[in-house]
């Protein structure tokens, strides 16, 4: 059980120019939450607001609160990328392993 946290960490596969639905969401008040993959830092306010090219907002966002969207996977999607929420108390982070399928 990941508490009040909602993400599902099983492996899910790259398929180059395919979308990628990353989900991360939190079941109580929260302050912010954001997405790091490699050296980048992407806070969700600023992907709902469009600030990133190719990365949107998910359909669903009851639950998923902070997730994402890669809308047209590239071979540097591949890798470890992490949820982080940020509430008054704490930091509830979560890694998702997404290999390139061959």
């Amino acid at each position: 059980d990941l508490g009040p946290l909602l993400f599902n960490d099983d492996e899910a596969f790259v398929n180059i120019n395919e979308k990628i639905e990353l989900d991360c969401g939190i079941r109580r008040d929260y302050l912010y939450c954001r997405w790091e993959k490699d050296t980048n830092i992407m806070k969700v306010d600023d992907v709902y607001k469009g600030m990133f090219i190719g990365i949107s907002p998910p359909e669903k966002t009851v639950n998923n609160q902070c997730g994402i969207v890669v809308d047209k996977a590239t071979i540097e999607d591949q890798g470890i990328w992490t949820c982080k929420i940020y509430t008054l108390a704490t930091i509830l982070e979560r890694k998702k392993l997404l290999p390139l399928k061959v």
